[in-house]
C-alpha cells in the first residue's frame, strides 16, 4: 500500500473539492476508504512516532490496515470508513494472535 504524508495532498491529487467531504459527493464516496485509511495514518505517525506495518493473509485472504508496535506489544489497527464496522481479517488476526489487543477505527 501507498499512503501521501498529508490526506489533504490526496484530497487534491483526487480532484475533491473540499466541499465534497460534507456532501458526501460521488467522487468522495469512492475515495471515502482510502482518505480514511491515510487520516488514521496520519495520526498514527504523529501519535505514536512509529512506522506502522500491515498484515495480511493470502488464502483466505484477510488484511489488518496497520500493526502498531509498542515495545513488545503489538496492536492490530482495522480502519473502517463505512456503517459496517464489522471486520474478519481483526477476528482472524485475534484467532492466529491471542495475546493482542484489537483496535477498529
Amino acid at each position: 500500500k501507498i499512503y501521501l504524508v498529508d490526506v489533504g495532498l490526496l484530497r487534491r491529487l483526487a480532484q475533491l473539492a473540499p466541499t465534497a467531504f460534507g456532501e458526501g459527493n460521488r467522487l468522495f464516496t469512492e475515495f471515502k476508504g482510502a482518505l480514511t485509511e491515510n487520516f488514521v495514518l496520519q495520526t498514527l505517525v504523529t501519535q505514536f512516532e512509529v512506522v506502522p506495518r500491515y498484515w495480511t493473509q493470502s488464502n483466505p485472504p484477510h488484511e489488518v490496515d496497520f500493526l502498531i508496535q509498542r515495545e513488545n506489544d503489538i496492536f492490530p489497527v482495522e480502519v473502517k470508513s463505512g456503517s459496517n464496522t464489522a471486520s474478519k481479517s481483526l477476528r482472524k488476526f485475534k484467532e492466529m494472535f491471542p495475546d493482542q489487543v484489537r483496535l477498529r477505527v
